[in-house]
């Protein structure tokens, strides 16, 4: 049954009486620095997403740390609680699963690379993470956000006891779902502690080879569906792909993970190879064995992405296409 609702001045479709989709797709949803998540436009762009068949929001807000051995961890304005809580509320009056996932930037490096020199120093780092962490717990628990993210990347953490304590009291204070995003799949292999967990999740950016062409990438990407499903069928838990992307930009292919904003303007924009690379991958993760994709990324701006950005944003491209094509079954000609 069909029933339109009129929301934040738009007009809005809602299907009423189905079944919900037993699978959480969608993508990781991005502050753009021009378009807060409390506006509008924010609002046209979740609008915008549900159309092209998502179900699924994640919204992103990042920590901060200076450097890959420093113990400090903390917040910081890239998202305020307001903007925050703004944009979950517009994501749940659509209808959408919402994923709360805090993310740390570290500068001049990246998450995987945090690594303490001492057990104390670790002690020291974890104590501060679960402060910052649990900030965004409280936020989660109030607008009743499904799933929460407890850490994302963290490749050298994965080892470590004080998950126990963290996860414990988190479930005291959520009760929502809980997972980590290991990186790849030797990251999953690595985490000791999923048992405590109700989903695995990781964020899936392998190299696919020095050449970009459909059945090369493709034997790269069957290869690494062949481990998923593997350890799908260790664990017994469901597996889902939080982060999938790739920038839209020539040679991607070969590190889709790489992204330098000083860089922006040095490699040719590529809008093809970012579709065939996400169409690639959402045709092998097809199947009940996995619970879902989460792509990377798309923005708060209605307007962003397009022909002028050779990044991962998703918007106003050929891969936008693509998706709502596997997601929806509404195709465009080619």
């Amino acid at each position: 049954m069909k029933k339109y609702i009129t929301w934040g001045g738009i007009a809005v479709l809602l299907l009423v009486g189905c079944a919900a989709p037993t699978k959480m797709i969608g993508a990781n949803y991005l502050q753009n620095h021009q378009v807060a998540m409390n506006s509008i436009q924010s609002r046209i762009s979740l609008l915008h997403l549900k159309d092209i068949g998502a179900n699924t929001v994640a919204f992103v807000p990042f920590l901060q740390q200076d450097a890959p051995d420093s113990i400090d961890v903390h917040l910081t304005d890239k998202v305020t609680d307001d903007q925050l809580r703004a944009g979950i509320r517009d994501a749940k009056a659509l209808g959408f699963q919402v994923v709360l996932k805090p993310q740390i930037i570290v500068t001049g490096s990246w998450a995987g690379m945090i690594k303490m020199t001492d057990d104390y120093s670790w002690l020291q780092w974890f104590n501060n993470y679960a402060i910052a962490i649990e900030h965004y717990i409280n936020i989660a628990s109030e607008e009743k956000v499904d799933i929460f993210v407890i850490g994302t990347e963290l490749n050298q953490t994965a080892h470590l006891t004080s998950w126990q304590p963290l996860i414990a009291r988190i479930r005291q204070h959520f009760g929502g779902k809980l997972t980590y995003a290991a990186h790849n799949v030797e990251g999953v292999r690595q985490f000791n502690h999923w048992q405590l967990l109700d989903i695995i999740s990781l964020t899936l950016y392998p190299s696919l080879g020095e050449v970009p062409e459909r059945n090369a990438m493709s034997l790269h990407i069957r290869k690494v569906v062949g481990e998923l499903r593997t350890i799908s069928r260790q664990y017994n838990k469901p597996l889902w792909i939080i982060e999938l992307g790739i920038p839209s930009r020539h040679g991607a292919q070969l590190h889709p993970w790489e992204w330098h904003e000083s860089d922006i303007h040095s490699y040719p924009h590529d809008e093809e190879l970012q579709a065939l690379v996400l169409d690639l991958w959402l045709d092998a993760l097809r199947g009940k064995w996995n619970h879902g994709v989460m792509l990377w990324c798309w923005s708060s701006n209605p307007n962003g992405g397009g022909s002028k950005d050779n990044g991962f944003i998703l918007q106003n491209k050929r891969a936008e296409r693509v998706v709502a094509c596997r997601w929806t079954g509404h195709c465009e000609p080619p």
